[in-house]
């Protein structure tokens, strides 16, 4: 149970991340993961680690070892940053302080992603970084509106953007509850998130104008299929052009 809420926790607290680069606010999944859970980060070791898309990308033998020790350290990252976390002692905070501290979190895991795509950046050449980006916006899914890097391509209006960062914060998890519980509960929590998640999917699509929906889809390059299998990204996964092709997912074990 402790390493199932370990991992939950980490998943969950990145997939917030990923989806944040404002309000502190395709095709994908459920986005994050260790080492790169940061803005557009989608879990960048993590997504780079599948074979199928070190296949896509042409990675070296020296690139796949280079990028597995990226890995290995961004994990050892995370888990050093949030292995204090107690669901117990967290359960009896205040609202305000449950706040702080999922921000606090939030941050922490925005800001392992930012190294770890930086770091990613010079592994990879200039052909496959451009790929990769595509691919990561795949996995991310429409939640990446909330970047301000993609925003900006998109020309998004400053209403636009007030839309996206509240649509981003209506559908974002308030607590960790649900993890620690029976496989049924964890399942019943599992299938919650990924309504919600589904719903802000479809609620930041509608925020775009057609033209931005066009732009949009040519950010994404060409489909990519993700195998399925392992936790897919929040950002996505639900039917191309929506915001997802499928992800992979798995439930909770």
């Amino acid at each position: 149970m402790k390493r199932f809420l370990g991992v939950g926790l980490l998943l969950l607290v990145t997939s917030i991340a990923a989806a944040q680069d404002q309000p502190r606010g395709g095709r994908g999944g459920f986005g994050g993961g260790f080492g790169g859970g940061g803005p557009g980060g989608g879990g960048a070791t993590l997504i780079l680690s599948i074979s199928e898309v070190q296949k896509e990308l042409n990675i070296t033998d020296e690139q796949k070892k280079k990028i597995t020790e990226l890995g290995e350290a961004s994990r050892k990252e995370m888990q050093a940053s949030f292995g204090s976390f107690n669901r117990e002692e967290f359960d009896k905070l205040s609202d305000d302080e449950k706040a702080k501290r999922r921000t606090e979190m939030s941050k922490k895991a925005e800001d392992a992603g930012k190294k770890a795509l930086a770091d990613v950046a010079k592994i990879l050449d200039e052909k496959q970084n451009e790929r990769f980006g595509q691919l990561r916006l795949q996995r991310t899914g429409i939640s990446a509106l909330a970047q301000d890097d993609v925003a900006s391509k998109l020309g998004l209006s400053g209403e636009q953007r007030e839309e996206v960062a509240k649509i981003i914060q209506a559908g974002r998890p308030m607590g960790f509850g649900g993890f620690g519980g029976s496989e049924e509960e964890r399942r019943a929590a599992f299938e919650k998130m990924q309504k919600a998640r589904e719903k802000s999917q479809s609620d930041l699509m509608a925020v775009l104008t057609p033209e931005q929906k066009a732009k949009w889809e040519g950010m994404l390059g060409k489909k990519f299929e993700f195998p399925n299998r392992g936790f897919g990204p929040p950002g996505g996964g639900q039917g191309a052009g929506q915001g997802g092709q499928g992800g992979g997912r798995r439930r909770p074990e």
